[in-house]
């Protein structure tokens, strides 16, 4: 009982305390948004945040905390002029609870002066999840709203990979049991690695979690992980007044120099170099028009964005089948290009390395092999690139480095221009 009394009056005053925690890009040694993280009353038996949310629970009070602590944490982030990414600790029980579906965030949203494209709702993975179908459902109303999501604790239990592949988060966070040591470990190397040409492949970026030492970071840069956080790059603190330390600023410009020389590689071409910045439409664009504009401009495909970032790709002969198809034209011409996209297309960043990207554009399904990469450069959209051309581009530099006949292996593999 006098847990239950302390927690319902640390609800009732809001003596909620929030800190924040930088989450950085490595290869711009910038900071691009924070981990807001509640705490109870200093001197309070539910002063840790494990106690606090363990008893709201058992108390069967955690929307009301959640809410509190949420609130808190705008009003802080507002408070300190932050502006980049607000990533907010969610339990996937009270994403489901009708409260919070009643639009609190929205609210706090426009209250504070942030827009919902900056607001990503982090799930932790050791939190179970029961209803997949139900909890996907409940994802959905905030994505269409803008909000992001982030999969926290990747890898510390038996269902991350369901997990990720039920949601189709924007973040995946690596469990910080995955990061310690793992400049001495091959096979968290190994893992790293592999939750990294699975983001590339999806468009989702990897987080790096409790990063400590300048060996863990510098494993993480040359496996090429670009956001990392940990207590080596600021310890969660009440305001905002972050910098990034000389030392580690100077060990992520020595790793990045080391992998530039890397790239007088011909398949270690930048991505970005062979991209064209073909037209982009916005999802409210019918599907007739999308095919008118893709007729007119003599495009095999056209990337769908939203506020400038890619949230979809339509391909010409993939929107011609379902139009064409049976009652297809009636149900599809006059609606939203989004009906018929690709939600999922293989998205990568301008300095992408061309020989990575060829290995994911050719592992891709055989319907969608010759799709175009989607580039982005600053998370922004930049471009696209065929298979043809990146291929071309190998083949001419393996020409002139080795040289090989004109008529190589190469030649024979084609696609749309």
């Amino acid at each position: 009982m006098r847990v239950l009394r302390e927690l319902e009056e640390i609800i009732r005053t809001r003596n909620i305390q929030t800190v924040f925690q930088p989450i950085v890009n490595t290869k711009a040694a910038t900071i691009i948004g924070y981990e807001a993280l509640s705490r109870g009353p200093q001197g309070s038996p539910l002063a840790s945040p494990e106690d606090l949310f363990t008893a709201a629970k058992e108390h069967d009070l955690l929307w009301e905390l959640e809410s509190v602590c949420r609130s808190r944490a705008f009003e802080n982030a507002q408070a300190h002029g932050h502006r980049g990414y607000l990533f907010i600790n969610v339990d996937p029980q009270v994403l489901k609870d009708a409260n919070f579906r009643a639009g609190l965030t929205s609210e706090l949203v426009g209250e504070h002066q942030f827009h919902p494209s900056q607001i990503v709702f982090e799930v932790t993975e050791k939190s179970s999840i029961v209803d997949y179908p139900a909890f996907r459902e409940a994802l959905r109303y905030y994505t269409e709203q803008g909000f992001k999501i982030a999969i926290d604790d990747v890898g510390s239990g038996c269902s991350g990979m369901r997990t990720i592949a039920e949601i189709h988060p924007q973040f995946i966070k690596l469990d910080m049991g995955l990061v310690r040591d793992i400049d001495k470990d091959a096979l968290k190397q190994e893992i790293a690695r592999h939750l990294l040409a699975m983001c590339a492949s999806v468009n989702m970026r990897l987080i790096a979690e409790g990063v400590e030492t300048m060996s863990e970071l510098g494993a993480l840069l040359e496996l090429g992980v670009e956001y990392v956080q940990g207590y080596l790059l600021g310890r969660p603190s009440a305001d905002l007044s972050y910098t990034i330390s000389k030392a580690v600023i100077e060990c992520m410009q020595l790793i990045a120099r080391e992998r530039e020389n890397l790239s007088c590689r011909p398949e270690a071409i930048s991505i970005g170099c062979l991209a064209t910045p073909v037209e982009a439409i916005s999802e409210f664009v019918t599907a007739k028009e999308a095919l008118a504009l893709m007729s007119k401009k003599n495009l095999s495909g056209i990337v769908v964005t939203r506020d400038g970032r890619p949230i979809g790709l339509v391909m010409k002969s993939a929107c011609q089948a379902m139009t064409a198809a049976t009652y297809g034209k009636a149900i599809y011409a006059d609606r939203s290009v989004c009906f018929l996209m690709d939600r999922n297309p293989l998205v990568v960043g301008f300095t992408s390395h061309l020989g990575d990207i060829v290995q994911l554009a050719l592992a891709r399904h055989e319907e969608k092999i010759y799709d175009y990469v989607v580039v982005v450069h600053e998370e922004r959209y930049f471009g696209v690139v065929t298979v043809k051309k990146m291929l071309e581009k190998m083949r001419q530099d393996l020409i002139g480095a080795r040289s090989l006949p004109p008529n190589g292996e190469l030649r024979s593999v084609g696609g749309s221009e």
